[in-house]
């Protein structure tokens, strides 16, 4: 058997499951607590966790003169994850 083939298939499907356990356990779905803070009506309802469908970033940004460094996000609704412990739990 082709010992190329079953890695490159094996880190396919570690994708496929990746990116399923993202969706089912990190997704975020805003609840009350998320607007908790913007108590008058003028308020302008912003998510309390900074989740947003627009808040993406194409690629990852590193400003030199602050030192802050924006890491690439391609869904705004997604929080953060480290990939080693999902895949763990």
């Amino acid at each position: 058997m082709n010992q190329g083939w079953n890695a490159q298939s094996s880190s396919l499907e570690h994708q496929k499951d990746l990116h399923y356990l993202a969706e089912q356990c990190q997704c975020h779905t805003h609840k009350e607590t998320c607007y908790k803070y913007c108590n008058a009506p003028s308020d302008k309802k912003e998510c309390w966790f900074d989740l947003d469908e627009w808040n993406f970033l194409a690629e990852s940004i590193v400003n030199f003169k602050t030192g802050e460094i924006d890491l690439r996000c391609l869904d705004g609704m997604v929080n953060n994850f480290n990939e080693t412990i999902i895949a763990t739990i």
